[in-house]
């Protein structure tokens, strides 16, 4: 017997066994599935459960469940649709629409996710995740204005609140103001001297400033925090090219191309290298 008729045999036998089981069994296969990232497997059982009891009042937490396993496979429409068949009956809204807004900026859908985050701060105004995700969204925008005003509600909630610290220092570096940035970013590094993204936005001011010794510091530090994102390698770039460092700067700004950073960005910034 050959691998495809023993393939067929399985599905036939899977198949079976599943219609006999009960909704609830179904959706406990369903769950096994996904604790074991097996989201195939995972999304086909719920979808028989639904189609099972379509009239189950604890359907909602099933269609919670198929939008968060559509999502992992990259079926967002699908997602989409499954979150927003949950909401009718879902006891928590909020942590709904938080799944469906984050859903919704994944797809560039960025005007729907600002209603949803929108939706949970009119019911819960100090839900720190919803003004964060909202300041992005409205950063993206360049509604910096509104941004700024989401940041200061969450340090009003939490003052040390390190995102809402790097939000707003990203703002008053898009504003030119470097001093007011880098002094703000210090503030955030004393309770967070973790943070690997809070050095590499402190070095990019500390460059605009021409203070070339505290900036090379900061991306020293930040690399040995194990911070690898395209970020800092256009901000060591930047620190070469005040040392007048070329090819090293070229070598870091190709870098942060390899890991992903804007190709237009990076091919404006080598024009200096040359």
């Amino acid at each position: 017997m050959n691998k495809v008729i023993y393939f067929l045999l399985a599905l036939l036998l899977s198949v079976s066994y599943a219609k006999g089981q009960t909704h609830e069994e179904l959706f406990e296969k369903a769950l096994d599935y996904i604790e074991n990232n097996d989201y195939e497997n995972a999304e086909n059982y719920l979808q028989q459960a639904l189609k099972q009891e379509p009239a189950n009042p604890a359907n909602s937490l099933l269609f919670m469940n198929l939008g968060a396993v559509q999502r992992n496979l990259g079926k967002y429409d699908a997602a989409l649709v499954s979150y927003s068949a949950a909401m009718d009956k879902f006891p928590n809204k909020n942590k709904l629409l938080h799944s469906r807004a984050a859903l919704l900026c994944e797809m560039g859908l960025y005007d729907d996710a600002l209603a949803d985050y929108g939706t949970i701060l009119e019911s819960d105004a100090i839900d720190k995740d919803a003004l964060y995700s909202r300041a992005l969204i409205y950063m993206a925008n360049n509604d910096l204005e509104k941004a700024q005003k989401d940041f200061d509600k969450i340090l009003m909630l939490s003052v040390n609140n390190w995102q809402a610290l790097e939000g707003k220092a990203i703002i008053l570096k898009r504003q030119g103001k470097w001093s007011e940035s880098e002094e703000l970013l210090t503030d955030a590094i004393f309770n967070n001297k973790s943070r690997g993204n809070l050095y590499a936005h402190r070095a990019e001011c500390h460059v605009a400033l021409s203070q070339l010794g505290r900036a090379q510091e900061d991306l020293q530090k930040a690399t040995e925090l194990k911070y690898e994102e395209p970020f800092l390698y256009i901000v060591w770039g930047k620190l070469r090219l005040q040392q007048y460092d070329k090819h090293a700067a070229k070598e870091s700004f190709m870098k942060a191309k390899e890991l992903g950073a804007n190709e237009k960005m990076i091919d404006e910034l080598l024009i200096y290298c040359k």
